[in-house]
Order: C-alpha cells, then sequence, then structure tokens
C-alpha cells in the first residue's frame, strides 16, 4: 500500500506538471502572431475602435450670429471626445480663455468689444486617434448707448502728484449703472503694498474705492477699469478700457483739537508740526468747526469768503480775501492762514467754522499739502457731514465695505446745491 501510493503521489506530479505545460502553450499561442488566435483578438480590438463615437464640437453663438452680447462668455463645448485645441480672435489678436480640467469645455474669459466681429476655431479628439475642427464667426451687438468714465477731477488735475494715504479712488460715469456688481467686478485696483479695500456706490453714477484704514505710504496704486463689453445697464455697454495710477507720498496726518485750540501734523508717524489754531466760535451750529474724519482736497493762495447763509448787507454778512485756503468740505471748511485776530490762535475759537493758523504755519501746511492728506477735526458737538467733501471715511468700514448705495437720510445733511461744485465766494473763515 505504500508503494501504491507512492506511485498515485508520483502521477498526481507528472500531471501537475503536464498541466503546466499546456496553460503555457495556450498563453503563449494567445499572445504570439500569425495563428488563428492572434486575427481573432485584432479583429476584437479593430472592432473596438469602430465602436468609439466620433468627437463633436459645439461652438455658442453658432456662426453667423450678428447680435452677440459682449458681456456673455463664449462657450465651445466638445460633445463627444475631448478639446485638443481652442483659439479666439479678434482682428488678429488673442482673446484670453479657459479650459476646465476634463478638457470638455472652454469659456472665454473676458466680456469682448461691442460691435466687433470674432473667430472662434476649435479641434477635438477621441481615444480612438479620430479628430474634428470646428469653426464659428460671428458679430457682437452695438451698443444702444455708450458707458463712459472718468476720474474725479481734483483726482484728475492731480495725476502725477503725489496723494495723501487718504486718497480715495472717485468714478464718475456718463450714464446711471443699474447692474453695479458687475462694473463693479470691472474695476480692478492693485497697489505695490496691498491693503483690504472696497467700492460703495454714492449715486447711480459715481462709483469710489475706500482702503481699510489708510493707504500704507510711499508706493503706487493703479486702478484697471476693464469696461468694454460690460453691460451697465439695458443697452448700456462700455466701449474703453482706462487705467489711472496714483502715486502715494508720505503719511501726513493732522489732528485739530478745537477744544484746546492745538494742531498737531505727524508725518510717516513722527510729530513734525505742533502749532495753536483757532476754530468755530461756536455761536451757532453753522459756525461750529464740524468733528470728523476729512481729506483735503483743493487749495488756493486765496480765496473770497463770505457767509451762504446771510444775505449781504445784513448783520453778520461778510466778505473777506483769506489767504492760504487748503479746502476740506464742499460747504466751506478750510484750514487757512488767519487773516487777523491773532490773538485767538491757541486761546479761543473765533472764526465762522474755518481752521485758523498762525502764518508761518499756514503757509508751510499750504505747500507740504498733498491731495488727499487727512485731517482728523475733534472737539465739537457737531459732526461732519457724510458726503459733504470727501468725507468718506465718516462711514464705518464694515457698513462701507458692504458697497450698495448710499443712504444719506443716517447721515447729518449739508446744502445739496454744494455738492461737488468749485465754491469761490460761499465759504466760511
Amino acid at each position: 500500500m505504500a508503494i501504491l501510493a507512492g506511485a498515485r503521489r508520483s502521477m498526481t506530479g507528472r500531471w501537475a506538471v503536464i498541466g503546466l505545460c499546456v496553460v503555457g502553450v495556450i498563453v503563449a499561442a494567445g499572445c504570439g502572431s500569425g495563428n488563428g488566435s492572434a486575427s481573432a483578438g485584432g479583429g476584437k480590438a479593430h472592432h473596438a475602435h469602430k465602436s468609439v463615437p466620433a468627437p463633436a464640437i459645439q461652438i455658442t453663438p453658432a456662426t453667423g450670429s450678428k447680435h452677440v452680447r459682449p458681456d456673455l462668455p463664449i462657450r465651445v463645448l466638445a460633445t463627444k471626445g475631448h478639446l485638443l485645441a481652442v483659439t479666439m480672435r479678434r482682428s488678429g489678436r488673442m482673446v484670453p480663455g479657459q479650459m476646465n480640467p476634463a478638457g470638455t469645455e472652454w469659456l472665454s474669459r473676458r466680456a469682448l468689444a461691442p460691435g466687433t466681429a470674432y473667430v472662434v476655431e476649435a479641434t477635438a479628439g477621441n481615444s480612438a486617434g479620430k479628430t474634428a475642427v470646428a469653426e464659428s464667426k460671428f458679430r457682437t451687438l452695438r451698443p444702444r448707448v455708450a458707458l463712459s468714465a472718468s476720474l474725479d477731477w481734483t483726482l484728475a488735475a492731480n495725476q502725477g502728484q503725489p496723494y495723501g494715504v487718504g486718497l480715495p479712488i472717485i468714478l464718475n460715469f456718463s450714464e446711471p449703472v443699474r447692474n453695479k456688481a458687475a462694473v463693479a467686478k470691472a474695476l480692478v485696483v492693485k497697489a505695490q503694498r496691498p491693503v483690504p479695500g472696497a467700492w460703495r456706490w454714492i449715486t447711480d453714477q459715481q462709483a469710489v474705492y475706500r482702503a481699510d484704514g489708510y493707504w500704507p505710504p510711499h508706493q503706487v496704486v493703479t486702478l484697471h477699469a476693464r469696461l468694454v463689453g460690460v453691460r451697465a445697464s439695458a443697452g448700456v455697454y462700455g466701449t474703453r478700457n482706462l487705467t489711472y495710477r496714483f502715486r502715494i507720498g508720505v503719511a501726513r496726518i493732522s489732528t485739530a483739537n478745537v477744544r484746546t485750540h492745538h494742531m498737531t501734523v505727524r508725518i510717516d508717524g513722527r510729530v513734525v508740526r505742533s502749532y495753536g489754531i483757532s476754530g468755530g466760535d461756536g455761536s451757532s451750529l453753522v459756525y461750529t468747526t464740524p468733528s470728523g474724519t476729512a481729506l483735503t482736497m483743493e487749495k488756493a493762495r486765496m480765496v473770497i469768503m463770505t457767509n451762504p447763509n446771510v444775505p449781504k448787507g445784513a448783520p453778520g454778512w461778510y466778505r473777506e480775501p483769506v489767504p492760504l485756503a487748503v479746502r476740506l468740505t464742499y460747504s466751506g471748511i478750510f484750514v487757512h492762514e488767519t487773516p487777523g485776530a491773532e490773538w485767538c490762535l491757541g486761546v479761543a475759537n473765533c472764526s465762522h467754522g474755518c481752521v485758523r493758523q498762525p502764518a508761518t504755519d499756514a503757509l508751510w501746511f499750504y505747500d507740504t499739502n498733498q491731495t488727499a492728506d487727512v485731517v482728523r477735526v475733534t472737539g465739537t458737538n457737531r459732526k461732519m457731514a457724510f458726503g459733504d467733501g470727501w468725507t468718506f471715511y465718516q462711514m464705518p468700514w464694515k457698513q462701507w465695505s458692504k458697497g450698495s448705495r448710499v443712504n444719506y437720510a443716517s447721515y447729518a445733511p449739508y446744502s445739496p446745491s454744494l455738492n461737488g461744485l468749485r465754491i469761490k465766494a460761499r465759504a466760511h473763515n
């Protein structure tokens, strides 16, 4: 029995070896060429390639379209297969776009120019190596009204000169803007030393960009207004891009304490000037210097100041030349040289609302002033009115950054007839 069992084990081992050899032969035959099995395998692979759908491309808008909205993206879609290349041209110039990770969709990245012809060419392929091409030639619509924008005239007049750290970027639009989010998105502000900032609509035709706090000094801030093709409202589109650069100078921040009759000027954080002043006498609200944060707007060697609230010849009326005047508000608050009554400086408030300075300090303040320098006034019970000049810092940042149109009802009023006007003879001294 032992011999027989051993024989069986020997035979089992032999059949196992034979079986392995047969499998090896079958595998070798399957991998070889020049026999029936190989031919059958190649036929299946060829059939599999035939079953792959041919690549197909869909371009929106279709070729021949003539009134394409320039604010809507151009879309190239591989409905079968995947995109290999997409080009979009305008008068030979490339238009930027972006492909999705799967390679199935391409979208233009910016608004198009109104009333302009474009050509889109696309190539798609599939796993079988087949390719397809497609083309679309179309034209964007001509706007019913062209939207234009311009920089605030005071800012524009000082281009090339240094601005203060309170710089507001103020854009005025030729038409009311309804699609405010689309327009604001096209207004890109870049800085060498960036800080958080936000646009806010003051009216339907004016937007202001303000930093959270102030701009860091000694840098360049650039506005790119990419308005071409942006839809401001029904039938109203931007037709021109704009770029403005602003050189921020020193950080010049002045604090005028009307209660203590004293003013301190800091440049880049260091006190460089400190002297006595005189503010509004407070005999009425209009003769009270308003407290708050203002930005210097314009200046003149001589300004003729009058009382805008009193008729000529009536008690309290005056008409007086005032030298070295730097404007803080539209309604007529200036920092200027005292036109007399030097005894008030540092002792009492005897002006009609302006901040009076000694002659030497007034000349220095005038000569070294930058447009949009910061002036903080404290010590009075009258609040500086939002919108009466560049008083944008009167609004808390959390509210400003929400970006909606300003509700003036919650702010101290001022004469709307003076808003935005260059006032020569109507001012307080």
